[in-house]
């Protein structure tokens, strides 16, 4: 699975080809950031799986999915 998160670049970060186009200085509307998944044939790399884990077993915890963890148990777990 591959994640890629978009954001606006700044005037600044545009190249010499790109300059000239004066199009592209030009205001846009605001759109909302995405994010978008995609899965390949690869395994996910281990800095990519432990924020998934930690945001899954945080999630389950505050929805009461883990009674025998107290807080302090989930706070050195992660």
């Amino acid at each position: 699975m591959q994640v890629r998160r978009y954001k606006a670049r700044c005037i600044e970060t545009i190249s010499g080809r790109e300059a000239w186009d004066l199009r592209k200085t030009l205001p846009k509307p605001a759109v909302p950031a995405r994010t978008e998944y995609d899965i390949g044939a690869k395994p996910l790399h281990p800095g990519s799986i432990g924020p998934i884990y930690q945001a899954m077993i945080q999630r389950a915890f505050d929805r009461g999915g883990l009674p025998d963890l107290t807080l302090h148990d989930v706070a050195r777990l992660l």
